[in-house]
């Protein structure tokens, strides 16, 4: 396995051909950097496979005041609704990146559960290191995730074409990511609405992506 190395490089891509694997573009690929909400991915990969094996109910209430209240991204925060299905919550963080419903669902399923699964997934080093929180101190994690873009390049290319875990769990992860509505980045070329891009007016692309910011990322 590839030993993360921590480094000052600004940015790094990988571009890869989903029909023959081969890779399009890379620099840096192997970098390991801060990635901000990019790694609540593994939390939504560890809630597909616990609904999947029958642990968790996908109807089951979560609630936001079981967590600690904290800003920046997300609806749940604005929302009067107190408790919501584990699956709406999934599909707000998918959707809007949502921090309260990132941190109740890792109450749920558990942090270190989350950890475990991608350090299996992520050959790397990409990884979710904390709930999210407001304000980080002394004795928190420096940062909430750190990647690479080889692991985030892996990772979609076999969730597009169901090889990263199961057929029901790829399916589920996706429906939960299809609509985010952040097209501000990497996803702005290919012009399509943010709030309905499923698929675009002809059927030909579908849009699947994970944003994260933060100060410096």
């Amino acid at each position: 396995l590839a030993q993360p190395v921590l480094s000052q490089t600004l940015w790094s891509i990988d571009v890869r051909d989903l029909v023959g694997g081969a890779a399009i573009f890379q620099h840096s690929h192997e970098t390991l950097l801060k990635t901000a909400s990019v790694a609540k991915l593994f939390l939504l990969l560890e809630l597909a496979e616990s609904i999947t094996r029958g642990d968790v109910d996908p109807s089951a209430p979560v609630s936001k005041s079981s967590v600690p209240l904290v800003k920046d991204s997300g609806l749940w925060q604005h929302l009067d609704a107190e408790t919501l299905s584990v699956n709406d919550a999934a599909r707000l963080v998918g959707t809007v990146s949502d921090n309260l419903a990132t941190n109740a669902l890792l109450e749920l399923v558990g942090l270190t559960k989350v950890q475990a699964r991608a350090a299996r997934w992520a050959t790397h080093g990409s990884a979710l290191h904390d709930h999210v929180r407001d304000l980080r101190g002394p004795g928190h994690p420096t940062t909430l995730s750190e990647g690479t873009a080889y692991d985030w390049a892996e990772f979609f290319a076999q969730l597009s074409t169901n090889r990263l875990s199961s057929s029901a769990v790829d399916q589920q992860l996706l429906e939960w990511v299809r609509n985010s509505a952040d097209l501000s980045m990497v996803a702005s070329g290919f012009d399509l609405d943010p709030l309905s891009h499923g698929a675009d007016v002809d059927g030909s692309l579908t849009l699947w992506n994970k944003t994260g910011t933060d100060a410096g990322i």
